[in-house]
C-alpha cells in the first residue's frame, strides 16, 4: 500500500510497506488504513529523510510514468503530475543535454580555429543556436497541455557541421 508523504514544498515521496510486515504489526481491529497511518511514525523514525504529512493511496492512483517523479502531487487520494513542474523539469533535461553538446563541440571548434579550417564559421552558428535552444524550447512548451504530450516531446537539435 503506498503512502505519500507531502512535503511542505508541495512535493511528495512515496514510500510502501510490505504486506507481511504490516500483517504482523496490525493490532486487532484495526483496519489497515489505521495501522498504516500509526506505523508512519515508526516508518519516518527510520527514514528521517521523510517529512510532511502521510496519506495513503491506492497503486493505481500513482502516475505510470516516473520521468516527472519531481513533479508529482497529492490532490485528495490521488498522485499527478504538476505539468508546469514538468515543464521545468524538461527544460532542465534540455539545458543539460545542450551543455554536454557545447562541452563536444569545443574541442572541435578549437581544432579548427587552430588549423584555419573552413568549418570555424559553421561551428559558431551551430555553438549560438545551441545557445538560444533554452529560449526556444520555453516558448514551444507553453503550447502543451499535457503529460503525455510533454513526455513525448522532442526538442529539435541544430546540426553539428
Amino acid at each position: 500500500m503506498p503512502i505519500v508523504w507531502t512535503n511542505p514544498d508541495g512535493t511528495v515521496q512515496i514510500t510502501s510497506l510490505e504486506e507481511s510486515w504490516l500483517a504482523r504489526e496490525r493490532l486487532p481491529r484495526e483496519t489497515t488504513e489505521e495501522a498504516v497511518l500509526r506505523l508512519s511514525s515508526v516508518i519516518q523514525a527510520k527514514a528521517p529523510s521523510l517529512t510532511g504529512t502521510p496519506s495513503l493511496v491506492t497503486s493505481a492512483s500513482l502516475p505510470a510514468n516516473r520521468r516527472w517523479r519531481n513533479a508529482w502531487r497529492l490532490d485528495g487520494s490521488s498522485v499527478h503530475v504538476a505539468l508546469p513542474e514538468a515543464k521545468d523539469l524538461c527544460l532542465a533535461e534540455v539545458r543539460a543535454a545542450r551543455n554536454n553538446y557545447l562541452k563536444d563541440s569545443d574541442a572541435l571548434l578549437l581544432r579548427e580555429q587552430e588549423q584555419g579550417g573552413s568549418k570555424v564559421d559553421a561551428y559558431l552558428t551551430y555553438r549560438q543556436e545551441l545557445r538560444d535552444i533554452p529560449g526556444t524550447v520555453a516558448s514551444l512548451l507553453v503550447d502543451i497541455k499535457s503529460e503525455e504530450e510533454l513526455t513525448a516531446w522532442q526538442p529539435t537539435w541544430p546540426v553539428k557541421p
